[in-house]
């Protein structure tokens, strides 16, 4: 399967096999995971660790301000819990990081099904269904 959304800086590399990351572009027997492995994760690379950082620094700041403020968010609510009952700090912890992939699991389906490509595909399935 060849390489249609390549980035512009790529399209180049996608002809020559020596100037790819790896021979991925060009590869035509190259597996999927090697397809990510090679090409995929190093071109995300960069990104990702500024995500990490980014975000790191931001919970540190968040959690730095509300506490100095008296405010209760819920990071220094579980602060304050975990000094006095540290199992059921991270019990909390660990129910409120399931009920945020859940919502974000739900959201990701919504916006799946009521996105104008969703409704598009669901349009022609239905006419599919009844021209035949």
């Amino acid at each position: 399967m060849p390489a249609l959304h390549v980035p512009l800086d790529r399209r180049g590399a996608a002809h020559d096999p020596a100037q790819s990351n790896g021979g991925g572009l060009s590869d035509p027997g190259l597996e999927h995971l090697g397809t990510i492995w090679r090409v995929v994760i190093p071109n995300i690379r960069g990104s990702m660790l500024f995500s990490v950082f980014f975000t790191t620094a931001l919970c540190f700041g968040e959690f730095s301000l509300a506490a100095t403020l008296g405010q209760q968010t819920v990071p220094v609510w579980l602060f304050d819990v975990s000094s006095n009952n540290f199992r059921a700090s991270i019990a909390i912890a660990v129910l409120l990081n399931l009920a945020t992939w859940a919502l974000l699991f739900v959201a990701t389906l919504s916006a799946d099904r009521f996105s104008p490509a969703g409704r598009a595909a669901r349009a022609e399935r239905s006419l599919q269904k009844a021209a035949s």
